[in-house]
């Protein structure tokens, strides 16, 4: 019983170790080929678009929502007044350059020109990617109002109303130069 059973085992343990050799054989290969796969995806040209007079409010997620309907958008970069759209094929980018140039969009005629691959830079996607959370202008006008609408002490207020105070009667003094009389007088219980 013994032999028989060593013999069925035999070629069971073979297949066993053929298959482990042939899996990890062939993980070897897929991995490979995924390789070879990127590094020619990453060779293929794309066609790049430079899109000038963006009106406010179209960032970089309008930008690319946009120009997907001309075909697939790999990134955009710089929505400050100027833009870039890249996308997967240059020949899409050629068509979307010739179609959006001279396009009236909220009030502002827009430019585009294709960008040929010998003179396209890396530099035209440095940066941060701008939306309407992260755009500089927003967020610098929301600080300064929240700082300007800020509550503030007895002692700022007091100098503050002296300063305009002073601004009224040299204005007065001008207007009376010039035959205007207005006496501005602001009574203490008012402050």
């Amino acid at each position: 019983m013994k032999i028989k059973q060593d013999c069925k085992q035999k070629p069971v343990l073979k297949v066993k170790k053929v298959t482990k050799n042939s899996e990890s054989y062939l993980n070897k290969a897929v991995k490979n080929v995924k390789q070879i796969l990127k590094a020619q995806v990453k060779n293929l040209e794309k066609g790049l678009v430079y899109i000038g007079h963006i009106p406010h409010g179209f960032y970089e997620e309008q930008m690319k929502e946009y120009f997907s309907q001309f075909g697939r958008v790999t990134r955009t970069g710089k929505s400050r007044g100027y833009g870039y759209v890249e996308f997967a094929m240059p020949d899409v980018a050629v068509i979307a350059a010739e179609s959006m140039n001279n396009y009236l969009m909220a009030g502002r005629l827009v430019k585009t020109t294709y960008v040929a691959p010998e003179d396209q830079q890396k530099k035209y996607f440095k940066g941060p990617q701008w939306s309407e959370t992260t755009y500089p202008k927003l967020t610098n006008r929301a600080n300064y109002i929240d700082k300007y609408n800020a509550p503030i002490s007895e002692e700022k207020h007091e100098l503050q109303v002296k300063k305009t105070m002073e601004s009224f009667s040299t204005l007065s003094e001008k207007l009376k130069v010039e035959g205007i009389d207005l006496d501005f007088k602001i009574s203490q219980t008012t402050l």
